[in-house]
Parts: structure tokens; C-alpha cells; sequence
């Protein structure tokens, strides 16, 4: 049951981390940005996948082990995604401040960041 009441709030983070990645990626890898965002938002949401199909199946079940293990290490890796976004934020947030926003540029920043 808590799986259903915090899956719509990893929903929404990883939506975010995808949505940020993508304005990233499209300044470094041309026509190969689609299929690296499919790959990613793939392996983001079938995280949440794991770990819901963890808390539905039995306690004493070898296949609930794995996917807990395959969510648990899942929302690490997330974690640590939302992090390093946070911090490219920041960086471009004070890429801007050091341009006082007149040569500021998007793509310039997303680069630099």
C-alpha cells in the first residue's frame, strides 16, 4: 500500500529528472538525443515498476527479494540524478549571475554546466 502512495511522488520526480536531462543531452548529442532519452526514461520508470511489483508480491517470495534489491539500488542511482541536477541548476543559475544576464545564452550555459 505505501508503494501506491509514494509512487505518484516518483512519478513526478522522474518526470522531472527526464525532462531536465533532455535540455542537456540535445546540446551534446544531435540526432542520438531521442533515443537516449527512450533508453533513460525506460530505465527511470521501470524502476518504479520494480518497485511496485516488489510490495504486491508475497513475503516469502525469492522474486520479491529481487526486485526490492533492483528498486532499493534504483532509487539510489535516482537520487543521486536529482542531486547532480540540482547542482547543474545552481551552475547555471550562477553562470548567469557572473553573465548579469546580458551575454547569457541557454545552450552556452546547459554546456557549461
Amino acid at each position: 500500500m505505501l508503494a501506491f502512495i509514494i509512487a505518484p511522488f516518483l512519478i513526478a520526480l522522474i518526470t522531472f529528472i527526464i525532462y531536465r536531462t533532455f535540455k542537456h543531452i540535445c546540446c551534446f548529442c544531435g540526432k542520438w538525443t531521442r533515443l537516449l532519452v527512450l533508453i533513460f526514461s525506460i530505465l527511470l520508470y521501470g524502476g518504479i515498476v520494480a518497485i511496485v511489483i516488489a510490495f504486491l508480491l508475497p513475503a516469502s517470495n525469492e522474486l520479491k527479494r529481487l526486485f526490492s534489491k533492483i528498486g532499493f539500488y534504483w532509487l539510489g542511482i535516482v537520487i543521486y540524478f536529482f542531486v547532480g541536477l540540482l547542482i547543474s541548476v545552481l551552475g547555471r543559475y550562477i553562470y548567469w549571475l557572473i553573465c548579469k544576464g546580458k551575454n547569457y545564452k541557454k545552450t552556452k550555459a546547459r554546456q557549461v554546466t
